[in-house]
């Protein structure tokens, strides 16, 4: 669902709930820190990579039920907004900085194993599954580690047999 706007799309609407409830809740004059803060955290996020599986599980998490999509348009459906972005940013940044969210590279590279090894796993053997956003497939800290723990066999075609040679 959130992999529908990119990266700057959602920090600019990020920013526009922002100004939108200063407008409507602060008086004329310094703006408050709870909005500082949502600010600094919105530059935060744009300065970061994007990871949209990251992003839904941010909100998921932080904020279950207060940020939707429809027709590629985000809807706030919260009452405080500073400090449900806040949280919303915070727990992102933990994803983002723990690599708690990783990509088929850095899911092969976790796990010690060739890219090409984990698409068969992933393909051929249904041991391991992922979650597709957008064009990529992302993997949680937490399925790579069950997939490691479990016995698998190994995966591809299977190697002939070689004939041993007969003693006479």
């Amino acid at each position: 669902m959130f992999d529908q706007l990119n990266h700057q799309n959602w920090a600019d609407t990020m920013k526009g709930w922002v100004d939108g409830y200063s407008r409507n809740h602060e008086r004329a004059g310094p703006p408050s820190a709870a909005r500082k803060r949502t600010l600094d955290l919105i530059g935060r996020f744009e300065s970061r990579g994007w990871n949209p599986f990251a992003f839904e599980r941010a909100v998921a998490e932080a904020a279950p039920g207060s940020i939707r999509v429809e027709e590629f348009k985000p809807i706030f459906d919260g009452e405080d907004i500073l400090h449900t972005l806040q949280s919303i940013l915070i727990r992102y940044n933990q994803l983002i900085e723990t690599r708690e969210v990783l990509s088929t590279n850095d899911a092969a590279d976790y796990l010690g194993i060739a890219v090409i090894t984990l698409k068969k796993y992933i393909h051929d053997s249904h041991e391991i599954t992922g979650t597709m956003m957008g064009n990529s497939l992302m993997f949680t800290r937490q399925q790579l580690d069950e997939f490691y723990a479990k016995p698998r066999r190994p995966v591809g075609r299977p190697r002939k047999a070689t004939a041993e040679p007969l003693d006479n």
